[in-house]
């Protein structure tokens, strides 16, 4: 019976496919004489690929396309549609899989090895080339290292990166749109969908397109904020393709309107304090607090009132213990926080 049963599921995936890529037609009196089982699975595959279909022009998939962009041949989204004959529960795997995974070698035949914290972990990971690497929560980063040349790809998250000083193997990190190249020094990459955000803590890195290679001429971060006259933050001009950003800068990237912002802040350590386990809120937004905490947490965390979003918040929070976080949260401000089987809510007292 269970083979009799698998049978119909296939077909019904399969008649829904060809339906979709327009190549037959499935008969009227064929569907009708189709029990409610065949029925069912034939409109649930008909609906995802109908939805993925809707997805050519999404932004946000086409932004995911944009950073494959150096790690798989760019494709069309629509041809990955069209190729969609398959099991309905395999659909989003293989655009996944298809979209993200890069070939089957990096450097000169050199393997990808790939590290990946979970969310609310955090791992630290030591290169065979004596370089340090410390994954924050929900971070996927690929390595390939030899003799000549360092390669690493941060797929997603956030990491920080000690390097160690080798003058014949540049290290570089793809981001996405751009690399980030060092010989020796110490940075912390945050990577979203939408935004990428570079800390230096020692020495000096190059930020510059996947094309090119670095250049130690690339104006300075430093110089192009002088010049511009402001003592807090100023838009770096998009006029040149790389800068070199020193230690003690932050450099925000922002994909959609292609713009850096560059500024050295007052207190560099809070930028990347969640290595030691510890976040440090220093009169911070309670939605942009929710926002953080979100990254560490098993469940998702809603506000919803709009009234106590603008709460500001000083608080040094654990990263293993957001229960007590939010604990401690609804003792400094009147918030209340309700524990549901799915989710976490806040709202004000």
């Amino acid at each position: 019976m269970q083979d009799f049963d698998e049978l119909k599921k296939r077909k019904a995936i399969a008649n829904a496919a060809r339906l979709n890529l327009g190549e037959g037609n499935i008969e009227l009196p064929d569907w009708q004489d189709e029990d409610a089982g065949y029925q069912a699975d034939f409109l649930a595959t008909s609906h995802l690929l109908a939805d993925a279909s809707a997805l050519e022009g999404d932004s946000e998939i086409l932004a995911l396309l944009d950073n494959s962009q150096g790690i798989t041949r760019p494709v069309r989204f629509s041809r990955i549609v069209s190729r969609l004959s398959i099991a309905a529960s395999v659909v989003l795997a293989a655009i996944l899989s298809f979209v993200f995974y890069p070939g089957d070698s990096a450097v000169e035949g050199t393997p990808y090895q790939k590290y990946e914290a979970l969310v609310g972990e955090q791992k630290t990971i030591d290169l065979s080339d004596g370089s340090r690497i410390t994954l924050n929560t929900g971070s996927v980063l690929l390595a390939a290292i030899n003799e000549d040349s360092r390669k690493l790809i941060l797929r997603r998250g956030e990491a920080y990166f000690d390097v160690a000083a080798d003058p014949q193997a540049p290290f570089r990190v793809d981001v996405g749109l751009n690399s980030v190249t060092v010989l020796g020094t110490a940075f912390n990459i945050r990577k979203t969908p939408k935004s990428l955000q570079l800390v230096v803590t020692e020495g000096v890195v190059t930020v510059h397109s996947l094309e090119e290679s670095p250049s130690m001429s690339a104006p300075s971060i430093r110089d192009t904020h002088r010049l511009a006259g402001v003592s807090d933050e100023s838009v770096v001009s998009t006029g040149s393709s790389q800068y070199r950003v020193e230690s003690g800068w932050v450099l925000d990237v922002d994909n959609g309107s292609n713009t850096m912002t560059a500024y050295a802040p007052s207190n560099l350590e809070s930028m990347h304090s969640w290595r030691t386990g510890y976040l440090d809120f220093d009169k911070i937004a309670l939605v942009e607090v929710i926002r953080e905490l979100n990254r560490y947490s098993t469940k998702k965390i809603l506000i919803e009132d709009n009234e106590i979003t603008d709460l500001k918040v000083l608080a040094v929070v654990q990263v293993g213990h957001i229960d007590s976080a939010l604990i401690g949260l609804e003792y400094m401000l009147p918030i209340r926080v309700v524990h549901h089987f799915d989710r976490i809510v806040v709202t004000g007292k």
